[in-house]
């Protein structure tokens, strides 16, 4: 960010071209850390809501989205059972194309080995 931003800014046009290099260079990013601590605080989640005794599990999970349609962002495993899978999303606000996302996210999961949770962040998306 500092190197994107270390001109000064006389003309509009100069801010408005250092808006978008910032947004392209931090939004997926930032997006991501979003995603990767939510997955985590569902790992913390299933540990107090019971049930998930993290000493005899192994865990797998895809905390950048990289998965394919075979991998959800998160499973748990006692030997070679699974015994849960997790989707999470990190969107605010049912806007957008969030809607039809959320569809493909749940038909992956229903596949999906276990117990299956879908984890989001805010009450509106719940």
């Amino acid at each position: 960010m500092r190197m994107i931003s270390s001109d000064q800014i006389t003309k509009i046009e100069d801010g408005i071209l250092l808006l978008q290099q910032l947004r392209e260079k931090t939004y997926e990013v930032l997006n991501q850390i979003q995603h990767e601590l939510l997955v985590i605080s569902a790992v913390d989640w299933l540990i107090n809501k019971g049930g998930v005794y993290p000493e005899h599990m192994s865990w797998e999970w895809n905390p950048r989205q990289t998965g394919d349609n075979t991998e959800s962002d998160l499973q748990g495993y006692f030997g070679q059972k699974a015994l849960f899978s997790v989707e999470a999303t990190t969107s605010a606000r049912l806007v957008g194309t969030i809607d039809k996302r959320m569809q493909c996210m749940l038909k992956k999961l229903a596949v999906m080995a276990g117990d299956k949770y879908y984890i989001v962040r805010t009450t509106e998306m719940a």
